[in-house]
């Protein structure tokens, strides 16, 4: 189409041409600008490496400094640690994720004299592999599950001046009492695969086969105040022939949500099971929360499956 178009004028498809590499070579070495760094922080001295699982306050205390190789009184300013939180690296080709490790603040108890000994200790904050993403929109918050790894890294050396959490003033006198807080918690667990293809993985199977269930109880830690303002949110999947799928969840015994999952066919080239998200906001009645998930089956050898479930 090209060539036809400019076929009596041959020079100013000449031109088009060059135009097209000279933007093309443009875009290249504006990409290629990136500068990396020149060498990894652990390629030099003697690193611990320490796993995490969960988000939380971590202690290393001077018995596990001791069991990681370090020995005798260890000047509390060349402690330093780093990581990269873990959590999944975005999949968007366009975004420029750090080359190395970055370094981390820590906090260090030492008693004053400088040196690591005796009941010193040091603190660090880690976000876990999995995330929270802020919808600023609507005002909530939905979970990432990190879907290649449940544990993330962090490396800790004795070396150099390390990075420490800076000292705040003390507070004034206060003008409130706190007593609650928003909180957050997700499950998930990625056990089937239904195609062994794809990244989405789903939990526990809900069946009325032999040796299998269809209801379950899941506990959510931690104590709620009661008439609190509870919100759940849920994913689920089934799979029923020509006739939908049921889910009837209860919070602490009392129904919150009713999920009728569309069905599937039963040809070669029908989706294998169908999936379904709600959500239902309610009070809660006690200070333990739990809910129950059961489910009614649409058809004969009908199988579902919690994807997971959101609760703030």
């Amino acid at each position: 189409m090209v060539i036809s178009l400019f076929k009596g004028n041959r020079s100013l498809l000449i031109c088009l041409i060059l135009l097209i590499l000279s933007v093309s070579a443009g875009s290249v070495e504006a990409v290629a600008q990136r500068i990396y760094k020149p060498h990894s922080v652990l390629s030099a001295g003697s690193w611990v490496k320490i796993a995490v699982t969960d988000p939380g306050v971590y202690k290393i205390d001077i018995p596990f400094l001791n069991k990681a190789g370090f020995s005798g009184s260890i000047p509390s300013a060349s402690i330093r640690l780093f990581g990269n939180t873990g959590a999944m690296l975005e999949e968007s080709c366009s975004s420029k994720p750090v080359d190395d490790l970055e370094e981390n603040a820590v906090y260090i108890q030492d008693g004053g004299d400088n040196l690591l000994n005796g009941n010193d200790y040091i603190l660090f904050y880690a976000p876990g592999p999995d995330k929270w993403i802020k919808d600023s929109v609507n005002k909530r918050f939905s979970h990432q599950k990190n879907i290649y790894s449940d544990t993330s890294y962090y490396f800790l050396s004795a070396g150099g001046s390390g990075k420490r959490i800076v000292s705040q003033p003390p507070p004034g006198p206060p003008v409130a009492e706190v007593s609650t807080f928003d909180e957050r918690y997700f499950h998930e667990l990625d056990t089937v695969n239904f195609l062994s293809s794809g990244k989405e993985w789903y939990g526990e199977e809900f069946s009325d086969a032999p040796g299998k269930t269809l209801t379950r109880t899941f506990l959510i830690p931690g104590t709620v105040p009661v008439n609190a303002t509870v919100t759940l949110v849920t994913s689920c999947a089934a799979r029923s022939i020509n006739s939908p799928g049921k889910f009837d969840i209860a919070a602490n015994s009392q129904p919150v949500l009713h999920m009728d999952i569309p069905f599937t066919g039963a040809g070669a080239y029908d989706a294998f099971a169908k999936e379904l998200k709600q959500s239902a906001t309610f009070s809660s009645s006690t200070t333990n929360l739990s809910f129950s998930y059961v489910y009614t089956p649409g058809s004969f050898n009908s199988q579902a499956w919690l994807n997971w479930f959101e609760v703030h």
